[in-house]
């Protein structure tokens, strides 16, 4: 048979059984997902030890070829077991459980149902539970993406049919949205560490730019209603005590000076850079900010030992520091027109003199002369190249 002319050489059909609990109506490119937990077995027998017992029930402790063998519409528990979609057949337009075939996601270009407008080598199409047509994968229900459009079809904003790129393995996707992977206890050992995801490339380029991963997130719709968007994010949810030292960070970065000689006045190093950018016209906005840190930690979780801070640094490795921080404003600008116009600024930070845990405590309004106890430190800084002393007080009280 000549590929050129008949059929595609590269999409792959598998004979599958459709249990369809819920009398649906089958439809080609319809999504299915394979039932990997079932107990019911498909030869109504199980073998232990060589011998061979009737039974239509397999225990989970041995091989179930159901499992591979039976599928069911997508649900919240069974998405991440995505089998492949219907291919065309005389099973269409069927409401029973039955033997179909489908096409399994192995990259090539397929029929698919779909449920919303796509373009061409764009629309990622998602399998959705208890839907029966790939669609957007939306905040809040479970869903996992599995093929982009070959097509455009602006008009399709009922179920119909729309050539895909059926691959699942184009997105990263590791959960079963029922319950969260278990990677096991990981390591015990202080010296030991467990990665589930590695990426680990050298690369010998002696210019231009190189990057080992890239999440680049474009926002192209118009805000208009409560929301926002990230392009990565960093949680761990730290459910298990802690009776010993540790690090627990949802975000590392780490640069290692490890070797070869650096001899360059305008090389930029650092361990993590937030860098903010662009030439939107802003005409209200509540805080534009490239570094932002909120702690959220109520009074309750207050530590009796050690700190509570917004923001710590420390001098580990050595004990010579130049400077300990760096505020840098565009010398090319006149001052108070867009360079740096507050070193830094207190909001809700004041309180009474009596409340002595505030960060900003008000001095009075009396005598403006200024008495202090026995002893004072002076701070250095640093502006524009000159030495500066900033002066604390010890108890500072109006004279």
């Amino acid at each position: 048979m000549d590929n050129l002319t008949c059929g595609n050489p590269r999409a792959h059909a598998i004979r599958v059984y459709f249990e369809n609990s819920g009398s649906a109506t089958i439809y080609e490119g319809m999504p299915l997902c394979y039932n990997w937990d079932t107990t019911t077995n498909w030869f109504g027998g199980s073998v232990s030890d060589g011998a061979v017992t009737a039974s239509t029930t397999t225990l989970e402790a041995t091989a179930n070829e159901s499992r591979y063998i039976r599928v069911e519409l997508p649900d919240a528990g069974n998405i991440h077991a995505f089998a492949g979609v219907v291919k065309k057949g005389g099973w269409c337009g069927k409401s029973d459980a039955r033997v179909v075939d489908i096409y399994v996601p192995n990259g090539a270009i397929v029929p698919v149902r779909a449920g919303v407008a796509t373009t061409v080598g764009r629309t990622v199409l998602s399998v959705i539970s208890s839907v029966q047509y790939l669609g957007h994968a939306l905040s809040g229900s479970a869903a996992r993406p599995v093929a982009v459009a070959m097509a455009t079809n602006a008009a399709l904003s009922t179920a119909g049919l729309v050539l895909a790129k059926l691959d699942d393995n184009m997105f990263l996707y590791q959960t079963n949205q029922a319950a969260t992977l278990y990677s096991g206890v990981g390591a015990t050992a202080a010296s030991a560490s467990q990665c589930l995801n590695i990426i680990d490339v050298e690369s010998a380029h002696t210019g231009g730019f190189f990057s080992n991963f890239i999440v680049k997130s474009t926002l192209s719709g118009a805000l208009a209603a409560a929301g926002g968007g990230a392009s990565i994010i960093g949680y761990i949810n730290q459910s298990g005590n802690i009776t010993t030292g540790c690090y627990v960070r949802p975000i590392l970065g780490q640069l290692n000076l490890g070797g070869g000689t650096i001899n360059s006045g305008s090389a930029q190093l650092c361990g993590v850079m937030a860098q903010l950018s662009g030439a939107a016209t802003i005409t209200a906005c509540s805080h534009v900010a490239a570094l932002w840190c909120d702690s959220q930690i109520g009074d309750a979780s207050e530590p009796t030992a050690g700190e509570l801070s917004m923001a710590r640094f420390s001098n580990n490795g050595d004990a010579t520091l130049t400077q300990f921080l760096h505020f840098y404003g565009n010398t090319a600008i006149t001052p108070g027109k867009g360079g740096v116009k507050f070193f830094m600024s207190l909001d809700i930070c004041q309180a009474a003199a009596d409340e002595l845990n505030a960060c900003v405590i008000g001095g009075g309004t009396g005598d403006t002369t200024i008495t202090t106890g026995a002893t004072w430190k002076k701070i250095r800084i640093e502006i524009d190249g000159t030495q500066y002393w900033l002066i604390a007080c010890s108890d500072p009280a109006e004279s």
